[in-house]
């Protein structure tokens, strides 16, 4: 689950940055025209700052995403550290990236991409809790077994 969710997000920052890609302003603006009045305002302000921001806007986005996807391969500070930095943004990816979904357009057969991540990100933060329960039941018979061995030394002498 952490290899997925590091692939996941350092491809999509990498995808990104490929050239000849439409451009985030592009997209988001592309949105507005079907989506019903306010989301369509969001959408056109968020393009047009991410469009006055250029490319260091793409590049923040880039870097944020990068951190998601690794910070939780670094233990368990760094799993909900990137899972904190994940969940605002994949809201407002959904929000004003994906326009909902465009689930209001009666046309929609699935939610995006947003909502199923989040999915993922909660098996993220959890998928540490596992590993370190096997750990620690390791850890408890390889203390149990040494106990064994002194106590069998102690009666063989």
């Amino acid at each position: 689950t952490l290899w997925a969710w590091a692939v996941l997000w350092v491809g999509d920052a990498s995808l990104r940055l490929v050239p000849g890609q439409a451009g985030l302003a592009t997209s988001i603006s592309g949105n507005a025209a079907g989506a019903p009045g306010w989301l369509a305002t969001i959408d056109s302000h968020a393009a047009a700052g991410i469009h006055q921001a250029g490319g260091p806007a793409v590049v923040i986005l880039c870097t944020v995403e990068v951190l998601v996807g690794l910070l939780p391969l670094t233990g368990r500070v760094g799993r909900i550290a990137g899972i904190g930095l994940s969940l605002p943004l994949l809201a407002s990816m959904w929000v004003v990236g994906q326009s909902l979904g465009q689930l209001y357009s009666g046309q929609a057969t699935d939610p995006n991409t947003a909502v199923p991540l989040v999915v993922l990100a909660l098996g993220v933060l959890s998928a540490g809790t596992a590993t370190s329960g096997r750990r620690q039941g390791t850890e408890r018979r390889v203390q149990r077994r040494h106990e064994s061995a002194v106590a069998a030394d102690r009666l063989a002498a």
